[in-house]
């Protein structure tokens, strides 16, 4: 029986990364596997029945890892790429892993991160929903993350279209980003599964294992949890945020995966679990009532974290999921200053809201903006309302684009923000 309590060895933080390499092998066998040899590594030694009879595995868990034996040449050279690359990789026995994971059952066994991880002393977030989302709900996720990251809350999110995004760029909007562009960063370019080093290392982070360099700044950052490695950006509508996140050091891309494993369906529910391990509280801002952001909520009340939803008009079925976890009892998020307060995040302070700095606008400006409404709204009809000239509104509307009042969701539609 393994009672070392010193810290883990190169030797067993490979043979982990290894075993990563099982489909079948999950933490919680690794675990055993860890407790029950007195040095991991004899798990080399092992015959089938050993590992039957002694370990519990099962015959394809056995069979999985005499395939991955037999690899072990490439899979030793992947590890060498690995650990000089801007990839930082830990174990669920080393230090550097977060300690929120280490309390939920079915943490992942070996952790990777492009970028930092989350701070432990930090306050921490997830705010999750719909890919499909509306107008109403990405302005919402984008509002919550904005207002926490400006009081010093991580926000963690898995970087989907919709929801998640929306999340993302509200934090990165609060740390001066201007996302309206795609980024000049170049993503890590891929090899042999894993970063490719090169002598010009470019990456805001050393190479090796998880990045004990927490963000120190008073503004919180934004945690992207993926379902493949961290090197893969999925989905690729969003490499913008991506690349925001990895080249201002404004948080971290987080995955169990290993380095280069595209993101596949059964791995999304998975991913989940670490969202809301990751997280003192779990938001959902919109949600069908089969939406997978649902997967998050059970998972966080099954790891004891409270689940708060914001609420949606009855008639939506986007709001269904929503309405349904308020019915159940969880928390109802009204607005980001109240989380502040349950978190007793002291002194939070909210950004300046539109109707304070209508001030600014003239009076063409006003009409225009008093037309757009929360759901995405037509031209032709804000020019039907507005009673102003069709140049007029279509100047207005892109001034208030500019300004940040309101947005444009899809061609010739706007919303407010």
């Amino acid at each position: 029986m393994n009672t070392n309590t010193a810290a883990i060895t190169q030797d067993e933080r490979f043979v982990i990364f290894m075993l990563s390499y099982v489909d079948t092998i999950g933490c919680e066998t690794i675990k055993r596997i860890y407790e029950r040899l007195d040095v991991l590594t004899d798990i080399f030694r092992l015959t089938d029945d050993e590992m039957k009879n002694d370990m519990d595995m099962t015959a394809a868990q056995i069979c999985g890892l005499n395939q991955v034996k037999r690899r072990m040449r490439s899979i030793a050279y992947e590890y060498d790429v690995l650990q000089r690359s801007p990839i930082r990789f830990c174990t669920f026995l080393d230090d550097e892993y977060p300690a929120r994971l280490k309390r939920i059952r079915q943490n992942p066994a070996m952790l990777y991160s492009y970028g930092a991880l989350p701070d432990d002393r930090i306050p921490s977030v997830a705010i999750v929903g719909s890919r499909a989302c509306t107008g109403y709900g990405a302005s919402a996720a984008e509002y919550f993350g904005e207002v926490l990251a400006e009081n010093g809350v991580n926000v963690i999110s898995g970087m989907a279209i919709g929801i998640d995004a929306a999340a993302h760029r509200g934090v990165l909007k609060a740390a001066g980003s201007d996302i309206s562009d795609a980024s000049s960063c170049k993503s890590p370019e891929v090899h042999r599964g894993v970063l490719k080093t090169s002598e010009k290392n470019s990456s805001p982070v050393s190479s090796g294992m998880c990045s004990s360099r927490r963000g120190e700044a008073s503004k919180g950052g934004t945690y992207a949890v993926l379902a493949g490695g961290v090197n893969v950006i999925y989905p690729r509508e969003n490499k913008y945020i991506y690349d925001e996140i990895i080249s201002g050091g404004k948080g971290g891309i987080i995955s169990e995966a290993i380095p280069g494993k595209k993101a596949i369906s059964r791995n999304f529910p998975m991913r989940n679990r670490i969202i809301s391990g990751l997280s003192d509280i779990v938001i959902v801002v919109e949600a069908r009532e089969k939406s997978g952001s649902l997967i998050t909520a059970d998972y966080a009340r099954r790891q004891g974290i409270p689940v708060m939803a914001v609420p949606g008009r009855v008639t939506d079925p986007m709001s269904a999921g929503t309405n349904k976890l308020i019915a159940d009892g969880c928390g109802i998020a009204v607005s980001p200053e109240d989380i502040l307060k349950m978190m007793k995040v002291n002194g939070y302070a909210a950004p300046v809201k539109n109707e304070e700095k209508l001030k600014l606008l003239d009076n063409t400006e006003k009409i225009v903006y008093g037309t757009v409404v929360s759901d995405p709204k037509h031209t032709e009809l804000i020019i039907h309302e507005a009673g102003l000239s069709r140049d007029v509104v279509l100047e207005t509307l892109i001034s208030l684009e500019i300004k940040g009042f309101i947005g444009q969701v899809s061609s010739n539609y706007y919303v407010r923000k």
